[in-house]
């Protein structure tokens, strides 16, 4: 479809530049992110396994991507492999969750979406946590539950 941008009125090309600066993107090898509209989407990259020090580093790129502005996460998880209790225990801390107003979780094994909620319950409470935090097992679900802290 062609789109003539010399027929668009002033107020319409302006608005379509300012969702185009909006929308960020940042990739690295161990998640892609994007970022419009005070959301973040991170999709972790095949096989990862996330001990401390990548887990900082996710907690990094979220940050820059979203220019330190606070935000809702949506995290694809599904690629996850594992993730070690000093990462889930970084993840809980208020540095690892500063800027964050609630998470979305993606999985596709309904074990994992037990266990795992499980897991954040017990570090979030050690921590004395209030985000909001949710897994999932569809991503329509995810983002329409995170539409709530908007």
């Amino acid at each position: 479809m062609y789109l003539d941008i010399l027929s668009l009125g002033k107020t319409t090309i302006e608005l379509i530049r300012r969702r185009m600066k909006r929308k960020k993107e940042l990739n690295s090898d161990i998640v892609d992110l994007e970022y419009a509209e005070k959301v973040v989407i991170a999709r972790y990259k095949e096989g990862l396994s996330v001990d401390l020090e990548v887990a900082k580093r996710l907690i990094e790129l979220r940050k820059e991507v979203s220019d330190n502005e606070e935000c809702l996460l949506y995290i694809d998880a599904r690629n996850l492999v594992s993730i070690t209790k000093e990462a889930r225990k970084y993840v809980a801390s208020d540095e690892g969750q500063e800027n964050l107003k609630a998470t979305a979780i993606l999985t596709d094994s309904s074990f994992l979406r037990i266990l795992s909620n499980f897991l954040i319950r017990i570090d979030l409470k050690k921590e004395s946590s209030r985000l909001p935090i949710k897994m999932f097992k569809s991503e329509s679900e995810a983002l329409n539950w995170l539409k709530q802290f908007k």
